[in-house]
């Protein structure tokens, strides 16, 4: 019940204890992991925490930001999903053709090609120091194309440059 409190005049007078303000209901360390591991397999937080048993997202990040060692644990599975969704690229290139009769010689360039953009890409990730500079289709020529928004109003607009070439 609440406090007594005697107030002046002789009135007793009851008074509601106040409620502590507390944050999210505490996680158990196991529904933590438990949301990790739902994570690194490729699901969000709103997705891992409509499952059976498993917290809010509110009380997941409330409990994810209370130390540094939950936050890189969330970090480590968001990297691990990353890694799961990178992978994941060359078995759906493998599979484009499942159950197809026939496929052109185009389609089948296409796909040959995607998997090696993929290759250098994934290379130029993994290994930054070997395959960093090295961009798959990067053969294109870029062409400036001046707005009249580009110089202030006073000033003439800049001559495009001449074609073939660029300023570094």
């Amino acid at each position: 019940m609440g406090i007594t409190v005697k107030k002046e005049g002789g009135k007793v007078v009851q008074l509601p204890k106040k409620k502590a303000k507390t944050g999210p209901a505490p996680m158990p360390a196991d529904k933590f992991a438990a949301m990790l591991e739902w994570i690194k397999r490729g699901e969000s937080v709103a997705q891992a925490s409509k499952r059976p048993g498993m917290p809010a997202e509110s009380t997941f990040h409330a409990w994810r930001k209370k130390s540094d060692a939950n936050d890189h644990a969330y970090r480590e599975a968001l990297s691990f999903q990353v890694d799961g969704m990178v992978d994941s690229v060359f078995p759906m290139l493998d599979n484009l053709f499942n159950g197809q009769k026939t496929v052109s010689e185009t389609a089948k360039l296409r796909r040959a090609a995607m998997r090696i953009q993929h290759t250098q890409w994934l290379a130029s990730r993994r290994d930054p120091a070997h395959y960093g500079g090295q961009i798959a289709g990067d053969d294109s020529t870029v062409k400036f194309v001046y707005s009249p928004d580009d110089h202030k109003p006073d000033t003439p607009p800049p001559s495009p440059p001449k074609e073939g070439t660029h300023d570094a």
